[in-house]
């Protein structure tokens, strides 16, 4: 504009106002950078204590494969001090094995409580029936309970492997959770011990189903 009593304008040269644009431009990105350096440095200490607190908080891990699952339910049976409780109902994960029917006994020998709540359609199959008793035989407590809730295996009142079946595929796929947390270990626990105690003993259950 030029100044005098009526505003005139006149035109810039685009040399110069192409000039005046990139400078005001560059005066806000150098402001940006300023205010995100800013930023950065607030967040800084933020994102460092985070990155602390996630190894803390991974308590929990999904298990998909299924050879993957079997090695866990293993290991964590293999690991067990003091305690075993499963719930379990076919199909199983592993077959029975000398390194399974071993882990029931040292850990009965040692005084530990191994137990089992095996869902009823077991009896249906005199085999799984025959494979049960041995288990019994090297020391696992088992019953049997109309229907379990899911499968699961809680050890020491610390960890607890359990899948969640698919509601709509049902049998065919299942999620599998290994967690690593006392008090929802603890909660497991609980609900083992509710399912026991309304279970029949084996002996009785599996009477009249030998081979």
């Amino acid at each position: 504009p030029v100044q005098g009593a009526v505003r005139r304008f006149t035109a810039t040269s685009p040399d110069a106002a192409v000039e005046l644009l990139v400078a005001t431009r560059r005066d806000e990105l150098d402001a940006l950078s300023r205010d995100a350096s800013v930023l950065a440095d607030d967040l800084r200490d933020t994102w460092a204590s985070g990155r602390d607190e996630g190894s803390a908080l991974e308590f929990v891990s999904v298990v998909r494969v299924r050879a993957l699952l079997a090695l866990r339910f293993n290991q964590m049976r293999d690991e067990a001090q003091r305690q075993l409780l499963v719930w379990t109902r076919p199909p199983f994960v592993t077959a029975t094995d000398a390194e399974g029917l071993g882990a029931t006994q040292r850990l009965a020998v040692d005084g530990g409580d191994v137990r089992c709540v095996y869902e009823s359609t077991v009896l249906a199959d005199p085999e799984l029936v025959g494979e049960i008793d041995r288990y019994v035989a090297a020391g696992e407590q088992a019953r049997v309970a109309e229907v379990v809730p899911m499968k699961m295996c809680v050890i020491d009142g610390e960890r607890a492997l359990f899948s969640l079946t698919d509601p709509v595929a049902d049998q065919l796929t299942a999620t599998n959770i290994y967690v690593e947390h006392a008090s929802l270990a603890a909660s497991l626990v609980m609900a083992f011990e509710a399912t026991w105690r309304r279970s029949t003993p084996w002996p009785t259950a599996s009477r009249g189903v030998r081979r």
